[in-house]
């Protein structure tokens, strides 16, 4: 049984932007360094004058490998397709304890949402099948890749061509089928790309995301 949040995706064609793509820029800004990323509108809320929307990405941009977190950024913001930026305050990062897994969540209230979040899986790709990842080339232009399951357990998926190519790619959207399935986690160069898979996270983004499974859609 495959659950899918109900919400409008925008699909890339290799380099060709849409109106609305499913990936963002990333920049979370320390004294001595700025740290590239992607991250991808999972879900948005309506609230009493305002919506909140909640971004996926990896946690490596705010702690380290061993799960400590970085001081507190100078700033982080989101730049969309359009070109709009969003500033997320410090209090709208949401990490998992420990270091095990390697997701983040980014809550921030704007007046006016920008798009509509990606549809959503928890169902990881079969081995073997063919999937894509979303980003931004070295000139910000919007970019996928296209990559293979090599392996795949409950935990993460590894696919079998270098994703290097996307600037940023830690925290890019990895897509099976139309639906994100997971957040890159490791991109190194000249080494297939690790994905952290939403099946695996969905304890914390269900104790998070309060609206994303209150409609889900079975299939």
């Amino acid at each position: 049984m495959r659950i899918i949040a109900t919400a409008a995706i925008c699909l890339l064609v290799m380099t060709t932007a849409t109106s609305a793509a499913a990936a963002a820029r990333l920049q979370v800004a320390y004294p001595n360094a700025t740290i590239d990323a992607t991250c991808a509108l999972i879900d948005l809320a309506p609230g009493d004058g305002h919506t909140t929307l909640y971004f996926l990405t990896s946690a490596q941009p705010f702690r380290t490998v061993r799960g400590d977190p970085f001081p507190p950024p100078q700033s982080i913001v989101i730049t969309l397709t359009d070109g709009e930026t969003i500033v997320v305050p410090r209090a709208g990062v949401v990490l998992p304890l420990g270091s095990l897994v390697d997701i983040a969540l980014l809550r921030v209230d704007v007046a006016i949402p920008p798009a509509s979040p990606s549809l959503i899986t928890f169902d990881a790709p079969p081995a073997g099948s063919r999937f894509r990842i979303d980003g931004y080339d070295r000139d910000g232009a919007t970019a996928s890749v296209a990559e293979n399951a090599r392996f795949v357990s409950t935990r993460y998926l590894i696919g079998d061509r270098d994703a290097a190519g996307l600037g940023g790619c830690l925290g890019a959207p990895a897509f099976f089928e139309g639906s994100l399935f997971g957040v890159v986690s490791d991109c190194g160069p000249q080494r297939a790309p690790t994905i952290t898979l939403l099946s695996f996270v969905y304890p914390f983004l269900e104790r998070h995301v309060p609206n994303l499974l209150v409609r889900p859609t079975l299939r």
